[in-house]
């Protein structure tokens, strides 16, 4: 970089402000660096069977894995299904309800089990049920 800067400060500004954290090129440089005095073939040989055992013992992990709905995505629907406690529903019509806060008067929300849709309109945006969705769900007693 100090060279960079003696040949062309502007270059030098440039790459300086790009954040180092979480760069997928480190990771990458940093599996390849034993690699980098072989020819251009052992190389990309060398790349295809780093990315075949990363492939199979992904497979291993989620193959071994019992549950319909991914970690993460299952921990993000248990925040939501915890939030929902604080929220009532009522019953509308066929599977829609209006969702209500327990202590926040005003604070409302209209949800349609048919659809998938929540007038907060986060279960739309992120395909998991929020809050509201969980709460109406739990009272009409369908698994979220």
């Amino acid at each position: 970089m100090l060279n960079m800067r003696a040949n062309n400060e502007e270059a030098y500004k440039y790459l300086i402000a790009i954040p180092r954290d979480n760069n997928i090129s480190e990771g990458f440089n940093n599996f390849i660096v034993h690699a980098r005095a072989k020819p251009f073939i052992t190389i990309l040989e060398d790349i295809r069977l780093y990315l075949m055992k990363r492939c199979a013992t992904n497979r291993t992990m989620v193959a071994s894995m019992d549950f319909i709905v991914c970690p993460k995505i299952k921990k993000r629907l248990m925040k939501e299904y915890n939030l929902s406690r604080y929220w009532i529903p009522s019953w509308s019509t066929r599977r829609m309800f209006e969702v209500r806060h327990v202590s926040v008067i005003g604070n409302k929300f209209t949800m349609d089990l048919n659809s998938e849709q929540c007038s907060c309109r986060k279960w739309m945006i992120t395909g998991i049920p929020c809050c509201h969705a969980t709460g109406a769900m739990n009272y009409s007693n369908v698994d979220p």
